[in-house]
């Protein structure tokens, strides 16, 4: 009787937690992703036009930095890191999706007997065994571990395509950061070849007292005060060409490239960007893609109880 009573207990809890589980409300993540409404009209262009006026990379007049980026898709850490953890993600896609295919083992074993002092005969025996195995996947547990693996796949996908577009935008910030900096050379030189200029007329205008001494300490002072300005500018240069070596892999010797000016303008893109681009940004489509990965696993979890 008390055999009988625990069995109808197990069996009314095994019932119950069904029932609870098929009550659990299941997250609908679409739900939640469109909780702020966008107007269906904008003031500004479409993503498609948007994306034909952004070829600045791709430009003739942007010197030498496609070069530059593409060098820094090859040898960045952070983007390694990123490719690595696509492999991963990849590789555990194929381990989740081979739980679900038939398993098999096969053993072999040898055994030798005998006694070598008596001179008796050694017996000798050999074996082969093997086995298969399949899971039924009748909860739906594996199905939806595989669905997991594959937003964990999607995710990983989409944080390397964020990376290599954050790191196309960081070298190309960095670049024109150097072009700055060394224009702004250009620009003191030019400045301080002016104040040598009046140097020259302020000591011929003292030579036959026309001025006060003071005058000239003054135009003395503006050229210190230039020169040392051009040496400071010339160390900045240096900086920012190491920053930006540092950024692509390379080893930071801050040469400073030869002819480098910034590109024109253009045809600028008009301000307000649509709400469709922001759905496109590959590290929201990976949060996005995360969001479903625990919701699998959530399943998954359920599944398994």
């Amino acid at each position: 009787m008390i055999l009988g009573h625990n069995i109808k207990l197990i069996g009314f809890m095994a019932l119950g937690s069904l029932i609870i589980s098929g009550c659990t409300q299941s997250v609908n993540v679409d739900e939640q992703l469109n909780m702020i409404a966008a107007p269906d009209q904008w003031q500004s262009p479409d993503i498609n036009s948007i994306s034909s006026e952004l070829n600045w990379l791709d430009a003739s007049e942007v010197k030498d930095l496609p070069h530059v980026v593409m060098q820094a898709f090859s040898n960045n850490p952070d983007l390694r890191v990123s490719a690595n953890r696509l492999r991963m993600a990849l590789a555990q896609e194929r381990i989740t999706w081979g739980a679900r295919s038939i398993t098999g083992d096969i053993r072999a074993t040898a055994s030798r007997s005998g006694d070598f002092q008596s001179g008796t005969a050694g017996n000798q025996g050999f074996s082969l065994r093997g086995g298969l195995a399949w899971e039924a996947d009748i909860w739906g547990r594996l199905a939806s571990d595989n669905r997991a693996a594959e937003q964990s796949v999607l995710a990983a996908r989409n944080d390397l395509e964020y990376a290599r577009m954050s790191l196309a935008t960081r070298t190309a910030q960095r670049w024109f950061d150097v072009i700055e900096a060394i224009l702004q050379i250009e620009l003191l030189e030019l400045n301080l070849e002016k104040i040598l200029q009046s140097e020259d007329l302020v000591g011929s205008r003292y030579s036959r007292g026309l001025v006060d001494v003071l005058d000239v300490l003054q135009i003395k002072t503006s050229v210190a005060t230039t020169r040392s300005n051009i040496a400071n500018q010339r160390q900045t240069v240096t900086e920012r060409m190491r920053v930006l070596e540092t950024l692509i892999g390379s080893y930071p010797t801050g040469k400073v490239p030869q002819d480098a000016e910034l590109p024109g303008l253009g045809d600028l893109v008009s301000m307000g960007i649509p709400a469709n681009i922001l759905v496109q940004r590959p590290d929201i489509v990976a949060a996005k893609n995360r969001v479903l990965e625990a919701k699998y696993d959530l399943s998954v979890a359920k599944k398994a109880l």
